[in-house]
């Protein structure tokens, strides 16, 4: 450690810092507490000689140097464990081993480099049980992570990052890449996000790969087929350079497969080709799935943007004002939130039926002078309408004139209404007259001599003249004899006033 054998030491204990290090030759376990190493030298600060090692980490324990910071090449594998931290921070390799594995198990590692970070040159990279580890190198033609014989991260975490825009790719493996119930995000400036020479597994996890660099580099590239089963959610920016697609949705649910460009947001890329699958589906190489910048593939989620038109997502039937109304559904088929929810929540198709309407129906009747009202309402019971009608006006006819006779009243020219029966004394309708004005006076009879000289009446109250008889003379009394005379001169008295009177009588008649 750091040039010193701890072996060699009596207790097998070094002081680093303000945290030791101890070392047990039976079970070959070196314990890490709360160590700090700087070291200059080109050499590994950490390196075994012979036997199997296992790393405890207990503490932050940090390593920094301008070499590497943990080799080993020999035993059958450098296992790292523990509840503690580990941090590398070196010019070359952070943690190499060559022809043995190298083993990560519930420990946490923060690992960064100017050269390949984290690798297993002729062995395997597993990252186990809890163990997050992160891994960024800097380096031309560096690599995050190593596994020459393969890859596996099972029930962890993983962040594997190249800066350079000339590294290679972030996490690479010549055989295959195995992710079960983990999550993974794996970046590269410079090629390919993830790069297998074998297959990739991808089993209820969580995958991020991102190729940077658009030129060269795709987010997935393998040798063989790629595999993504149960809920899992991979995201490849820089698309799928691989054989197959092979999607394997738990039983009962379903995972999308969704494409679009590069750097497309997620709500903007669109299912692929039947998507989602509620079978297992391979894509092939002819499918056209490679031919995406970004490709998404996860366990499905209901979103309700499709419009279908069907009985299933009908929500409200066409009426005579408003068309046919219908409830969004996902991809999948499944129909949207139904009663109860927003009119947002809908989309409209086809046209209004129009109304139907029923005949009209007398509200109000019109009469002469004032409008009148009917209705009528649309067979579907959706509307109704009002309209006025219109006043019916006079219609009139036509009276002669009837001229008043001598004991008859008479009646001037009128016209009379056949619906209203009101009287007019013009044919416009425009002066309104009452009957008793239309009346015209008898005239009266005009007598002469008993008749009236009109209509031929007979005057009842005439009295025919007394004439004197020409064959009777009166006697004259003699001269001189007063009492003679008095008798004659009353009687032709009385003879005159009688005629006076009938005269009177007669002009009385007359007059009127």
């Amino acid at each position: 450690m750091n040039g010193i054998d701890i072996a060699a030491d009596p207790d097998n204990t070094l002081e680093f810092g303000a945290g030791t290090a101890t070392y047990n030759k039976v079970t070959g376990v070196l314990t890490l507490n709360n160590v700090t190493i700087s070291d200059s030298s080109e050499n590994a600060i950490i390196r075994p000689q012979w036997g199997q090692l296992t790393l405890e980490l207990v503490g932050e324990n940090t390593l920094s140097g301008s070499g590497r910071g943990l080799y080993a090449n020999t035993g059958g594998s450098l296992s790292i464990t523990g509840t503690g931290s580990l941090s590398i921070n070196t010019k070359g390799e952070a943690v190499q081993v060559d022809q043995i594995d190298l083993v990560c198990d519930e420990c946490s590692l923060n690992l960064s480099s100017g050269g390949w970070c984290m690798s297993a040159w002729g062995g395997t990279v597993t990252i186990q049980n809890g163990a997050n580890v992160t891994a960024t190198t800097e380096g031309v033609d560096s690599v995050a992570v190593t596994g020459e014989k393969g890859i596996s991260v099972n029930s962890a975490k993983l962040t594997a990052e190249t800066t350079s825009n000339n590294s290679g790719p972030a996490l690479y493996a010549a055989a295959s890449i195995d992710i079960k119930d983990s999550a993974v995000i794996s970046t590269s400036a410079g090629l390919h996000g993830i790069l297998a020479r074998g297959s990739v597994s991808v089993s209820n996890s969580t995958v991020q790969a991102t190729a940077l660099k658009e030129s060269s580099g795709y987010g997935i590239s393998a040798n063989a087929a790629i595999d993504v089963s149960g809920a899992s959610e991979l995201l490849s920016r820089g698309g799928l350079d691989v054989t197959d697609v092979v999607v394997s949705p738990t039983s009962g649910s379903l995972l999308d497969v969704k494409v679009g460009g590069r750097n497309a947001a997620l709500n903007d890329l669109a299912h692929f080709d039947g998507s989602p699958v509620d079978t297992e589906t391979t894509f092939g190489g002819s499918s056209g799935l490679g031919d995406y910048g970004c490709v998404r593939i996860a366990e499905h989620q209901h979103t309700f943007d499709q419009q279908v038109v069907s009985d299933a997502t009908l929500a409200f039937e066409a009426t005579c004002s408003r068309p046919a109304r219908y409830y969004y559904s996902c991809a999948c088929g499944q129909v949207g939130p139904g009663t109860g929810q927003p009119a947002s929540d809908m989309f409209a198709s086809g046209d209004p039926l129009g109304h139907t309407w029923n005949d009209w129906v007398v509200t109000k009747t019109p009469t002469c002078t004032e409008t009148g009202a009917e209705m009528r309402t649309c067979a579907r019971g959706d509307a109704q309408e009002a309209r006025k009608v219109d006043a019916l006006g006079h219609d009139l006819k036509h009276v002669d004139a009837v001229a008043a006779t001598c004991t008859e009243a008479g009646t001037a020219e009128h016209w009379v209404c056949s619906r209203c029966g009101a009287l007019f004394s013009d044919a416009d309708a425009t002066k309104t007259v009452a009957a008793e004005d239309l009346a015209i006076e008898p005239t009266g009879h005009r007598f002469e001599n008993g008749t009236c000289t009109v209509c031929g009446a007979k005057d009842p109250d005439y009295v025919t003249p007394t004439q004197p008889n020409k064959d009777e003379e009166p006697e004259i009394p003699a001269t001189g004899d007063p009492a003679s005379l008095a008798p004659a001169l009353f009687g032709a008295g009385a003879a005159l006033a009688g005629a006076v009177t009938v005269w009177r009588r007669r002009s009385s008649r007359h007059a009127a």
